[in-house]
């Protein structure tokens, strides 16, 4: 075994110049560093590129933050070549893509997009109708969501072909209930819109064949449910004239002659139908602490008012004997948390009530009887859409219930149905090609045959 003496002075030298090793090997570390840095700056991964569409003109947004309309030109720099620059596209009427921008090849660097059209498109939908509240069942403005196909042809079997009545080409503007008149070739809808904070509506008409429109109805109330007198001169409508609540009153379709109101009550009162006769007037009532809307009658000169049923959205039948209207099913509508309807069919005087719908898994709305007494035509979401979800379609039925005919499947939702004074077509409302607008089409369907089988 070998014993060696440390030397006491050299070791004191070695810790004398540990501080100074210490320095110098981060020092070393330091200017390695900023050696790397340098060299891999030079050695960036960068490229330009040049990015278009077709159409021009599209939001292009990168994920290092950076947004340009196309077309345009821009040094990209990438982290690795395995790691690429994604761009998002976007553009209204069009779906929005992406693309992934890679640093190789280094001479690919001009990338066009074609943008593929919008098929479908969300639009606001504004509607007026009963809903329960803590002080019972109130008129008010329902805003959805809607679905409406940018296509607006119909591929129906049951349908000949789809003409468009009206020409609204702004989506902020509603076209609410419609009528049309036994007499002449006129129609009236209500157009609404938001004015600040409230919504302003007034009756307008259009000649049929023709897109001039003419105000029956002026000012900053909210007139709705139109319904033509049977000589066709007049008008029956729901409005807040006088205040909050809207109560009914009649006009002159020429606007001659000023508005003269009809009811005078507490209650709502709205969706009015005159008998054929013109003696009566049928409609809809919300009144105070009421669940559920109530249909009343009232002579049309004037006096007074009786309850019938309960259910709204009423409308007479040609031969005045009947009446049409709908009414909610709690249970099911709890069940499903949306609105069950089922259409429902009484005399005049309020008897032999019966229900004519009888599928609760689905909403039927707007009901109307064809100019003969032999059919109904009304809306239901029986049908889907081509993605599967819920939509609206115009529908048909017999009198008695019978042989209910699904008519439009565009897919766009098609509501507010209503025969022309000769029964040969059906006017309705729609959202096809991303606005509300007034259709007409012609059943392709033989009607005649059906109500022979039903004789």
């Amino acid at each position: 075994m070998f014993i060696v003496a440390a030397d006491p002075t050299r070791i004191c030298r070695l810790k004398t110049q540990k501080p100074i090793l210490t320095n110098l090997i981060m020092k070393q570390r330091f200017y390695l560093t900023a050696l790397c840095a340098l060299v891999f700056a030079g050695c960036a991964i960068t490229k330009t590129v040049t990015v278009s569409t077709e159409p021009p003109g599209a939001t292009a947004t990168l994920s290092d933050g950076f947004s340009e309309k196309t077309p345009f030109s821009r040094k990209l720099t990438f982290e690795s070549h395995d790691k690429p620059i994604a761009v998002g596209f976007a553009k209204d009427g069009f779906k929005g893509t992406n693309i992934a921008i890679y640093s190789k090849p280094p001479a690919l660097t001009n990338y066009h997009v074609k943008l593929n059209r919008e098929t479908i498109v969300s639009l606001e939908l504004v509607s007026y109708e009963p809903v329960s509240t803590p002080l019972g069942v109130k008129l008010k403005l329902v805003s959805s969501i809607s679905r409406a196909y940018l296509e607006t042809i119909e591929r129906s079997a049951n349908v000949a072909a789809v003409t468009k009545v009206t020409d609204n080409q702004d989506p902020r503007i509603y076209i609410g209930a419609l009528c049309l008149s036994p007499a002449a070739d006129n129609l009236v809808y209500c157009l609404f819109y938001k004015d600040g904070d409230s919504y302003i509506s007034n009756l307008e008409k259009v000649a049929i064949g023709s897109f001039a429109k003419t105000k029956v109805t002026t000012g900053r109330f909210f007139d709705y449910f139109p319904a033509f007198a049977p000589d066709g001169k007049t008008l029956v409508f729901s409005s807040n004239r006088t205040g909050e609540t809207p109560i009914l009153w009649r006009v002159r379709i020429d606007g001659a002659g000023g508005i003269e109101r009809l009811t005078n009550t507490q209650a709502e009162d709205f969706a009015p139908s005159a008998s054929p006769d013109g003696k009566l007037i049928v409609y809809s009532s919300d009144l105070p602490a009421a669940d559920e809307p109530q249909v009343w009658i009232i002579p049309a000169n004037g006096g007074l008012s009786t309850q019938l049923r309960e259910g709204y959205w009423d409308q007479v039948s040609p031969d005045g004997k009947s009446i049409l209207y709908v009414r909610s099913d709690k249970r099911a509508s709890q069940e499903q948390k949306r609105p069950i309807r089922q259409i429902w069919r009484m005399n005049i005087d309020g008897t032999g009530e019966t229900r004519l719908t009888q599928d609760l898994r689905y909403d039927m709305i707007h009901p109307r009887w064809s100019p003969d007494g032999t059919h109904i035509v009304y809306a239901s979401d029986e049908g889907r859409d081509l993605e599967g979800q819920i939509n609206y379609d115009i529908w048909m039925m017999n009198a008695d219930g019978s042989a209910p005919t699904q008519l439009t499947t565009n897919g766009s939702r098609d509501d507010s149905p209503c025969f022309d004074r000769e029964g040969k077509k059906i006017y309705f409302r729609s959202n096809r090609g991303g606005n509300w607008n007034v259709w007409s089409f012609e059943p392709a369907i033989d009607i005649k045959l059906t109500k022979s089988e039903k004789q």
